[in-house]
């Protein structure tokens, strides 16, 4: 009978449970950082379609005189096509005025539920200077997942 087991292979239980433990402790660690990064990267459509909402807000500002009405699809025509990427925010303007207008990104329902952090953020602001110019407030100001650091 002894002879018979010496010949036997294969993995023995101990070994099995060894390789199991790695396995999950693995994935403990992989599984977090995987969700954390797939947050990031979605969070990175706000960056994306905010940069082209102030492109746009610009031409629309050279074409009108004023940033009045951009964010509205009633005056701007461009403005459902320039949102309709959005999946995981929501963009509206305030402020609207001669040089002067607030983009603001917020995550909405589809995006929390996507894994990116409620109340995750991108605001930009343009001013008037002195001549009556609009100026981008640099760095945006960002909240949660929409952090610079992850921008």
């Amino acid at each position: 009978m002894k002879k018979f087991l010496k010949n036997e292979k294969g993995f023995t239980l101990v070994e099995m449970v060894v390789v199991m433990a790695l396995v999950a402790i693995l994935a403990a660690i992989a599984i977090p950082l995987y969700a954390d990064y797939s947050a990031r990267g979605r969070a990175k459509e706000a960056n994306s379609i905010m940069g082209q909402l102030l492109t746009a807000a610009d031409v629309f500002r050279a074409e009108n005189g004023s940033y009045a009405g951009f964010g509205s699809a009633t005056t701007n025509s461009d403005w459902p096509a320039l949102i309709s990427r959005a999946n995981y925010f929501g963009y509206v303007t305030s402020g609207e005025g001669a040089a002067a207008i607030t983009i603001t990104a917020s995550v909405n329902a589809t995006g929390t539920g996507a894994g990116i952090e409620a109340g995750s953020s991108l605001v930009a602001t343009a001013t008037a200077d002195a001549g009556g110019n609009p100026v981008w407030g640099r760095p945006w100001t960002a909240t949660g997942d929409c952090n610079a650091d992850y921008l």
